[in-house]
């Protein structure tokens, strides 16, 4: 079994809160989850929360929680946070999280190019971090 991890993230600047939350999916299972996931979209519009009607988000709720998938939560809070110091510290706790619960590969969703570059050195730390730990 190879397991991936699929993360995605929410925050609220003006109260101070980063969340991070990453669903662990056995890769042998990926395609049929992928393929109902698609089927929850609209009109080719993207799956969205904040958007979505109560009647959607019951059925969106059903569907997700019938995978029976293994989740991890990160939360992260403070009273100035900025938004690339919230993700980065939340991940600092996330990606040992992930390792230890299985998952071989994590994946993020796609990012602006100048967020991206910053995502990739923080991970690349907190990895180096978690690594060095171990010796």
């Amino acid at each position: 079994m190879f397991f991936a991890a699929y993360v995605d993230e929410s925050y609220d600047l003006n109260i101070g809160v980063y969340i991070l939350t990453a669903n662990i999916v056995d890769l042998a299972d990926a395609e049929e989850t992928r393929s109902t996931l698609r089927g929850l979209q609209q009109g080719g519009e993207k799956l969205h929360w904040n958007k979505e009607p109560q009647q959607r988000r019951n059925e969106s709720v059903k569907v997700v929680s019938a995978f029976g998938l293994a989740s991890v939560s990160v939360i992260g809070r403070a009273t100035h946070l900025r938004a690339e110091r919230g993700r980065r510290k939340c991940m600092e706790v996330l990606l040992p999280e992930l390792e230890q619960a299985g998952a071989d590969t994590i994946m993020f969703e796609a990012r602006q190019a100048r967020n991206a570059r910053h995502e990739t050195t923080g991970t690349t730390s907190t990895w180096w971090t978690h690594a060095d730990e171990k010796s």
